[in-house]
């Protein structure tokens, strides 16, 4: 039988000492039919199990990487290679490329609908790491404040913020006028 996402994380938290099987039981018997990331958002907002060991166990279920999003400066031009709308829809987020792999950070790395979406923005072998899905949101809209493109990967000249670009454009064209 197959497992459910609840049942295997919570069966590598108990292995790993982060909670006991009483714990997993009535965390399993909890999120009967609710999504992934409501149990992650769940035991990190309970204080259920810290940050690192949550990320731990989501590498030991995914078999990939765990990486923590949180404080990571992510590479403008990977992102732009991707709408902004994709990056959400899939919690996932472009973390750097080797020759011609590009590693992904997503919370579901296990998702082929968003392997098979992904081909429309890179030609790239895909390798993934696993991070949590808020933290992968926050990553992306915090990209999407700071940066002076818009969700499409475009200069936004009309945000007020950004208008020094435009003269800088005009600098670098060599239009300083």
């Amino acid at each position: 039988m197959l497992q459910s996402f609840e049942e295997k994380l919570c069966n590598i938290l108990v292995k790993n000492g982060n909670i006991t099987e009483r714990e997993s039981q009535d965390l399993q018997k909890d999120f009967v039919g609710r999504n992934k990331e409501n149990f992650d958002d769940f035991l990190l907002s309970e204080s259920i199990i810290i940050k690192d060991d949550l990320l731990q166990a989501l590498s030991e279920c995914y078999e990939v990487p765990a990486f923590d999003t949180v404080g990571h400066f992510f590479k403008r031009n990977l992102l732009v290679q991707f709408p902004k709308d994709f990056l959400i829809r899939h919690a996932i987020i472009p973390l750097e490329r080797e020759g011609n792999m590009l590693v992904m950070v997503a919370s579901e790395p296990d998702n082929t609908n968003c392997l098979e979406e992904m081909g429309e923005y890179v030609s790239d072998d895909i390798r993934f790491f696993v991070s949590i899905k808020q933290d992968i949101f926050d990553a992306i809209e915090e990209y999407y404040e700071e940066s002076p493109f818009n969700s499409e990967g475009e200069i936004d000249l009309d945000d007020e913020e950004h208008e020094d670009i435009d003269l800088f454009e005009q600098v670098l064209d060599g239009n300083d006028e």
